[in-house]
């Protein structure tokens, strides 16, 4: 069985990433979706589930999307501070 999982902390960001795919998810006819599984989560946030199988006979597409990135502007990133990143962990040395 396969399944797509959509978990985040931020329920809000997460409903808005549902409401894009969804639409594709159904859409889609090279595929058989599942009705959404919301799963709980103590911390609330957000759980979906669907399971995904090929559809009979599916044939494959070749999809291109393009990012419609909005243009960056003053309001965007002026006076906004990069954020800083955790430094990366140095591998152990060999035989450790």
């Amino acid at each position: 069985m396969v399944q797509l999982r959509v978990m985040t902390d931020d329920h809000g960001e997460g409903e808005e990433v549902l409401a894009l795919l969804e639409p594709l998810l159904q859409a889609c006819t090279a595929l058989v979706v599942s009705e959404p599984t919301e799963l709980h989560h103590r911390g609330g946030g957000l759980r979906v589930v669907y399971t995904v199988l090929p559809a009979p006979n599916a044939t494959t597409v070749r999809v291109q999307v393009e990012r419609d990135d909005p243009p960056a502007g003053p309001a965007r990133g002026a006076g906004r501070r990069t954020p800083v990143r955790a430094p990366r962990r140095q591998a152990l040395p060999p035989g450790s």
